[in-house]
């Protein structure tokens, strides 16, 4: 078939996938690319733990946690499969997470006892690409 006959739009898209860097076998897969990710999680996290006995029969538990980290994911967000090939631009999010957690419980005979359980996160991921332009459309010749 003559490239003239070839659609932009795949031409582009194939312009984003690696070379294939190893031998298909049985071994792997039969896949013919492997990236193995060196990218350094950058992470910071605070825990706090407080337990209370109000009475013999009463007592509190509160724990608090906070997590700070700048999330690089070359291949995927959360979890990606062996065979799946890496974003052509990384995706970086300053991740920021609070968890609030406390636990009442109260024993008023040996055969009833009341528990309260309150829990609070918040999580908030704003992913954006590193390139953007290793994905845009115009650039890349895609209509």
């Amino acid at each position: 078939m003559p490239t003239s006959q070839y659609d932009p739009n795949i031409v582009g898209i194939l312009g984003t996938m690696p070379k294939p860097n190893i031998s298909p076998s049985a071994a792997n897969g039969w896949n013919n690319y492997q990236y193995i990710s060196t990218v350094p999680q950058n992470r910071w996290e605070a825990t706090g733990k407080v337990d209370y006995a109000i009475s013999d029969n009463t007592k509190l538990s509160v724990s608090y946690t906070r997590q700070i980290e700048n999330d690089q994911h070359p291949i995927g967000v959360w979890w990606t499969p062996p065979w799946t090939l890496p974003y052509p631009s990384n995706v970086v999010a300053a991740t920021t997470s609070q968890e609030v957690m406390a636990n009442l419980t109260h024993v008023f005979s040996p055969t009833t006892t009341n528990e309260f359980v309150f829990t609070l996160a918040r999580y908030i991921n704003p992913s954006t690409l590193a390139n953007p332009k290793a994905v845009d459309r115009t650039a890349l010749g895609s209509t």
